[in-house]
Formats: structure tokens, sequence, C-alpha cells
């Protein structure tokens, strides 16, 4: 399995939803230092502006994940064709949002012990959200409800540890 280092928007790799999502978290490295080197600006400028970038993605990660949370009830019952396709779509598109955001917050943590386990709670948030693609896309209510679980759980779990450290 790939591991999540960091990403910097232009440098992010184009995702086929067609393929696993865990074997596209290989990213390029920190662009943190290179945007520092150069010299765009007054440092405290782009500081100010990676500051503000990263609230930006923190709150897009905690908004995706209230609704993902909250789409349980939509995956517990029997959909008909065309609600099982939006489900999918709709899991696909916060997912999407999920790996870019949490993709730069991981390449800016300053502390290599929280990057590092961010990177594995990331990776395996993804890995049961590809779980749960694939439920949905073979549309057994059972199977669904099981990976729903498993990939809430995980994503509880990354929030927890993209809580501020105290």
């Amino acid at each position: 399995m790939h591991m999540l280092t960091s990403v910097a928007s232009r440098h992010a790799p184009r995702i086929s939803f067609f393929l696993p999502f865990h074997e596209y978290i290989h990213i390029i490295a920190s662009d943190i230092l290179s945007y520092a080197s150069r010299g765009k600006g007054n440092y405290t400028e782009a500081a100010m502006d990676e500051g503000m970038e990263l609230k930006g993605c923190v709150c897009r990660i905690k908004s995706c994940a209230g609704q993902l949370l909250s789409m349980e009830e939509d995956l517990v019952t029997d959909l008909d064709d065309d609600s099982w396709d939006l489900v999918w779509r709709d899991l696909r598109l916060k997912a999407t949002f999920l790996y870019i955001d949490l993709s730069r917050v991981i390449s800016r943590s300053e502390n290599d012990e929280r990057r590092k386990a961010l990177t594995l709670l990331a990776n395996k948030f993804f890995y049961c959200t590809d779980e749960l693609c694939d439920a949905v896309t073979s549309r057994s209510v059972p199977v669904v409800k099981m990976c729903y679980n498993d990939t809430a759980q995980a994503l509880r779990e990354l929030l927890a540890a993209l809580a501020p450290p105290q």
C-alpha cells in the first residue's frame, strides 16, 4: 500500500474513479520549502496564506465528514437503481474532496510522528471508502451496512487525530 505523503494542488495526480483510492494515495513530496525558497513575497505573508489555506482544508474536511456520517440512512435502505448510482457518485465526490484536503493538511504537519499517524489513518479511511464504494456498486444492503460502519469508524478515528494536540 502506498503512503499518503504530501500534495500541492498543481501537482495533484489525476484520480480515476474506476480504480481503488488506496492505489492513488502516493503523492509528490512536500511543497512548503519550495514555496518559501522561490521568494514569493514576504515570508510572513506566505505563512499567513498557508495558515488560511490550512484552516479552509480543515473546515472542508469537517464538512465532508459530517455529510458522510449523515449518509447512514441513505445507505441502509433498499434503493432503486438511480439512487444507488447517485449515492456512489456522492461517495466518490466527498472522498475526492477529503483526499485533496487531507493530503494538504498532512503535508503541512510540522511533527513527523503526527504526519505518519495521520497518513496511516488516512490510508485506512480511503481503503474503507473504496470497500464501501464497491459495496454500493454491488447493491447489497447488508454488505453496505457493514462497510459503512467500517468507513464511519475510520473517519471518526481520523477526525480525532486531526484535532489539535493539547
